[in-house]
């Protein structure tokens, strides 16, 4: 580990490529990781209401790296708490929106930023 915060862990790893040659690659681990490998859950949100068009659910934050707002799915990371990804999706609706709702589908695992 080169340095770490709270929520993240800057490190330098070194492998063998398809040749054969050694590189180094820099990336970013989240300390806070789980066993399971599942830290975080992105929320594709459809609002349904009687008579009316389906909208998808978008949240407006404000993100310092860019220091300005971002338009955004719902997300969040996974709590001790949650039982599942499912329930952490429900809770960041819930918490970033004022929704309640149900999960329909899930994806499977998801590398969100492969290359970081």
């Amino acid at each position: 580990t080169l340095a770490s915060t709270k929520w993240l862990a800057f490190k330098q790893v070194t492998y063998l490529d398809h040749e054969g040659i050694e590189r180094k690659w820099d990336l970013v681990e989240r300390p806070t990781r789980p066993s399971s490998g599942i830290d975080a859950v992105d929320v594709l949100c459809e609002v349904k209401k009687k008579g009316q068009n389906d909208q998808i659910l978008l949240v407006l934050q404000y993100r310092p790296p860019l220091n300005n707002l971002c338009l955004e799915f719902p997300a969040g990371l996974i709590d001790e708490e949650d039982a599942s990804a499912g329930a952490a999706a429900l809770r960041e609706v819930k918490e970033e929106c004022g929704y309640y709702g149900s999960v329909v589908n899930a994806s499977p695992v998801l590398a969100y930023e492969p290359g970081l």
